[in-house]
This record gives structure tokens, C-alpha cells and sequence, in this order.
């Protein structure tokens, strides 16, 4: 019998090494990961590759996470999004929540704190979401 297919999990920011470590960790965790820059990227990217989870930065150059927020809840069906981000403030959560945003964390956050944040939003909604594998980076 073969592996079901992993889920897939948009991942959007301007910080590359940040992406760049965040992929690698959540590959390992069983998600098949899809990578955008900025947030112009991030909302071709939720057309074009459909994915089952987003997680987001805010301050992005094009365009912001509100972009990428917009276009998770205007897919079919909407797309869970977790928001990560170092804009503080009420009026940015409060505008994340109306958006849509499932999850809201400031960083610096954890790679535990990621998972929890998916793993919250899977158990609530009954969607497949891998189960948290702790992770040691090693030298290359």
C-alpha cells in the first residue's frame, strides 16, 4: 500500500533563510512544502498549487499578508492560514482575524509553537495534519 499524498503547505515570506529552515522542518515533518518570496507569490501561488495549509508573514514587499489572507478565504474551499509575523499590535491581530487568519503568532515563535498552531486548527476541523516529529538539526 503506498504513502497518502502529504499535505501540502504554502509558505510566505520575505525572509529567505527564515523559509529556507522552515521548509526543511516541516518537510520532515510529512508536509509537502510550496515556497513564495513575497506576497505576489504567495497569492499565484495559492492558485496555482492549491495548497491544504498557509502560513504567512505580514510586512511583505508587493504585497502583505492581508493579500495572501484574502486569497486563502476566497479559495474553494478556504485555506487554513496561520499569520507569523514581528508587526506587534492589536490592530494587526484584530485585522488578521477578520481576514481569516486561524492563528496569529508573533516572533519570535517557536518550530514547536508552528506545529501546535496547525495541529490545533486540524483537530478542530477534522483535516489531516501530521503529528509533531521533534526535530535536530545536524551540521551539513
Amino acid at each position: 500500500m503506498s504513502d497518502p499524498t502529504p499535505p501540502v503547505l504554502l509558505l510566505v515570506d520575505d525572509k529567505v533563510k527564515m523559509v529556507d529552515l522552515f521548509a526543511q522542518f516541516l518537510r520532515y515533518q510529512g508536509l509537502a512544502v510550496v515556497k513564495a518570496y513575497d506576497g505576489v507569490e504567495g497569492v499565484e501561488a495559492i492558485a496555482r498549487q492549491r495548497p491544504d495549509w498557509i502560513l504567512t508573514g505580514w510586512n511583505m514587499p508587493h504585497a502583505k499578508g492581508d493579500a495572501v489572507l484574502r486569497a486563502a478565504q476566497a479559495a474553494d474551499p478556504p485555506v487554513p492560514t496561520v499569520v507569523l509575523t514581528a508587526a506587534q499590535g492589536q490592530g494587526i491581530r484584530a485585522l488578521a482575524a477578520e481576514l481569516g487568519a486561524r492563528a496569529f503568532l508573533e516572533k519570535p515563535a517557536t518550530l514547536e509553537d508552528l506545529m501546535a498552531a496547525f495541529s490545533a486548527i486540524a483537530a478542530e476541523d477534522g483535516l489531516p495534519f501530521p503529528a509533531y516529529r521533534p526535530y535536530v538539526r545536524t551540521a551539513d
